[in-house]
């Protein structure tokens, strides 16, 4: 599933911050969509599942699609498997956009159709296993 494109930061324009909204939007929604299916219809409450952006890590509830180019952010989805502590570390994450600062510095870009997208998600979900574990 790990299939990105590496884009130079002088590549860094208005049309790639669309692009970068409109995956990190459906991821958004992906990912409620997916949360509600493992807690409702898979009376599966133990599992969370969250879209978030940060910075080099800090997850910033302030941040929004229009910060996509500073240094070190990051949007991915997140899933955790947890009783009752929300604060742990997430089981796994998948990276929808990354942009990182070094060299080179540039960004990576999850490079799955949209149409994909959910199907890809619910079998990392399966393939790593820690859902049927349980």
């Amino acid at each position: 599933m790990e299939k990105y494109s590496f884009i130079p930061k002088k590549l860094f324009t208005s049309e790639l911050a669309v692009t970068i909204r409109r995956k990190e939007d459906f991821a958004e929604a992906i990912s409620k969509d997916l949360k509600e299916i493992y807690k409702q219809d898979l009376k599966r409450n133990e599992i969370y599942i969250e879209f978030c952006r940060d910075i080099d890590g800090d997850i910033d509830k302030t941040l929004t699609e229009s910060d996509c180019f500073k240094s070190e952010y990051r949007s991915q989805i997140r899933a955790y498997r947890y009783d009752e502590d929300l604060d742990e570390e997430p089981i796994d994450s998948i990276d929808i956009w990354y942009n990182f600062s070094g060299n080179p510095s540039g960004g990576s870009l999850l490079n799955v159709p949209n149409d994909e997208l959910e199907e890809l998600l619910k079998q990392w979900l399966d393939i790593d296993g820690w859902i049927s574990e349980m």
